[in-house]
């Protein structure tokens, strides 16, 4: 062999390696969302948790993800978004319907970069002996770059579980954080801002809740006198434009709600103190009427 074709040799040999190199720090930079769970074995009528976390070398603040599960086999019970990195969830992190994937989808104010960032977990009932699987049929993750790029993910694994009767575990109640959970959500913000567009009014709000999750919120209004029904709604909601005040309702997955009234500024101003102060002069002339039909009626003796 000559010494040139032993250059073009060690030349191709260098490019191969300085490829592969470029490669593997590449896939190091990828995001990577995964399964875990406490258990590998659980017996028919059993409970047990799954967890979705994210490893995130760059920051992540959005997620658009699609689970799939045997439903043959399993139960999913509910969700526990508690001390999840997401802080929005479109559409709510419910979707319980037998025979449909569970669909994730959500952002978060404060973009996530670290290991084992908690998503969401997973309650589920081992319904029969038998292999049970769970898989992502969809893994969208978008770089907190604002323009929304999806990142290149890393291939998510499946989880299997065997389920054998006779198995015992005892992970359910620890994980779930939600047997025991006797305390309201928190509805930390709760406010009016203007659409980035048409300058429309939004009610905007964040409730969490580190015991069970946020299992929903809703929000009503109040047009004139009368409130309006409650309506499930996700952050932000366009207010209407007769609207002078609205309550915010945060219920997590135990049960427990809380409540928060806000006044819309202008509205309240145009809308609400006008209504107030003629409520006011009714309440006044109805009391001076009642005062004075009194003072006609003369005493018993």
């Amino acid at each position: 062999m000559t010494l040139t074709q032993n250059k073009s040799l060690f030349l191709i040999f260098l490019i191969t390696c300085l490829l592969s190199l470029v490669s593997s720090s590449m896939a190091a930079d990828n995001p990577r969302i995964y399964f875990e769970t406490a258990v590998k074995q659980v017996a028919p009528g059993s409970e047990f948790t799954v967890k979705i976390l994210l490893d995130a070398p760059q920051p992540i603040n959005a997620i658009d993800i699609d689970i799939d599960y045997s439903q043959d086999t399993l139960e999913l019970i509910s969700l526990n978004n508690s001390k999840s990195i997401i802080n929005f969830w479109q559409g709510g992190p419910q979707n319980l319907s037998a025979g449909k994937t569970i669909n994730l989808q959500g952002g978060s104010i404060d973009p996530f970069t670290g290991s084992g960032g908690k998503i969401i977990t997973l309650n589920f009932r081992a319904k029969k002996e038998g292999r049970a699987n769970l898989s992502f049929a969809k893994s969208n993750l978008y770089y907190a770059d604002g323009k929304g790029t999806q990142a290149d993910n890393e291939p998510a694994a499946s989880l299997n579980i065997s389920i054998i009767e006779g198995v015992k575990i005892e992970s359910f109640a620890e994980e779930a954080g939600i047997i025991e959970d006797k305390i309201p959500p928190i509805i930390e913000t709760a406010k009016v801002a203007l659409a980035p567009i048409d300058k429309s009014r939004l009610a905007v709000f964040q409730a969490t809740d580190d015991s069970s999750g946020i299992k929903m919120t809703e929000i009503r209004f109040r047009q004139l006198l009368s409130w309006s029904d409650w309506q499930t709604v996700t952050n932000p909601v366009r207010l209407p434009s007769t609207a002078w005040t609205f309550q915010i309702k945060a219920t997590d997955n135990a049960g427990n709600s809380s409540e928060k009234t806000v006044y819309v500024p202008q509205a309240f101003l145009t809308l609400g103190i006008p209504i107030l102060a003629l409520l006011t002069l009714i309440i006044a002339i109805r009391l001076r009427r009642r005062s004075g039909r009194n003072k006609a009626t003369p005493r018993k003796k």
